[in-house]
């Protein structure tokens, strides 16, 4: 787990008025999605390449595991799951297994609550309008 705040430190950047040379005087923000930042696509497919290679590790990883932990391989994860769960070999992928899986599952577990943190967050944000630079499109700030 990294120290710091969940955004590695990183605040929307304002952009002064020189460098938007066709507005002086122009204040932007930059624009970042913060649930984005907080996913290991990679960690994702090494749980379930070994996971599938070795059914029994889905019972010692399920309880960090929920389907939202999986932001990019989801299905993959659900096939792995209803497999081991209905007692069937699950479809083997040709991913690279996890080195060590408790310590990649744990990683995935805490991306998860990162994204949920960095949503509530965001959801929360006193004033917050559906198009300012956290929630949406970059506007010009006059």
């Amino acid at each position: 787990m990294r120290p710091g705040p969940p955004d590695g430190g990183r605040a929307p950047a304002i952009i002064p008025p020189e460098a938007d040379q066709a507005r002086p005087g122009v204040f932007l923000l930059q624009t970042f999605n913060l649930t984005a930042d907080f996913t290991d696509q990679v960690a994702e497919q090494s749980v379930i390449a070994a996971v599938a290679r070795k059914p029994e590790l889905y019972w010692e990883l399920a309880d960090l595991l929920p389907p939202d932990a999986f932001a990019h391989e989801g299905e993959a994860w659900q096939q792995v799951a209803a497999a081991v769960e209905s007692e069937r070999p699950p479809a083997v992928p040709a991913w690279e297994p996890a080195a060590d899986p408790r310590a990649a599952a744990e990683r995935l577990a805490e991306l998860l609550r990162q994204r949920l943190l960095a949503e509530s967050l965001r959801k929360r944000r006193p004033g917050c309008r559906p198009q300012c630079a956290s929630c949406g499109p970059a506007r010009p700030w006059q």
